[in-house]
């Protein structure tokens, strides 16, 4: 929520940065112990830096939002069987209604896949931080293949 950038040079409208540098990041028992939780990008008009707020009961997340759409569910084969899945299972009801339930699914869906992902990379970092001496080199290699594919999912997220 909020901004998609935390940091931002204010220079002149050519050489202004804008960059995703800060971060919340959790351990799966954290997740389940907060499963509303909700990171939000504050405003700081006197900063080139956005403070992060975690509202660990998410009622400050909560909104009517419609639905977005996001371009690296594309990426995953299992998009299109929840979208077949679901299109099929409410072959009985009216187009709208039909509409209605593949949004409802694939947003239930792609809400469950965008947090297993951030939690893929928390633990991919967090190896390749913490434990990359005690690992042997094709480990090491399948976590950075891992992670350069988890880096592009966020590039396509972030240039759409």
């Amino acid at each position: 929520m909020g901004s998609l950038f935390t940091y931002v040079y204010r220079g002149s409208s050519l050489d202004r940065v804008r960059e995703k540098l800060d971060r919340a990041c959790a351990t799966p028992s954290w997740n389940s112990l907060f499963e509303n939780a909700v990171c939000t990008t504050l405003v700081a008009p006197v900063s080139d830096h956005s403070p992060l707020l975690v509202d660990t009961d998410g009622s400050l997340g909560r909104t009517n939002r419609n639905f977005r759409f996001d371009n690296s569910w594309l990426l995953d084969n299992d998009f299109f069987a929840i979208v077949m899945r679901s299109w099929q299972g409410s072959a009985t009801a009216n187009l709208i209604r039909r509409r209605n339930k593949v949004i409802d699914d694939v947003q239930d869906w792609g809400k469950a896949r965008n947090r297993l992902r951030w939690q893929q990379k928390c633990l991919v970092q967090q190896k390749l931080d913490s434990e990359i001496d005690s690992l042997d080199q094709l480990t090491i290699q399948h976590l950075k293949d891992k992670w350069n594919i988890l880096l592009a999912e966020d590039e396509i997220r972030l240039k759409q």
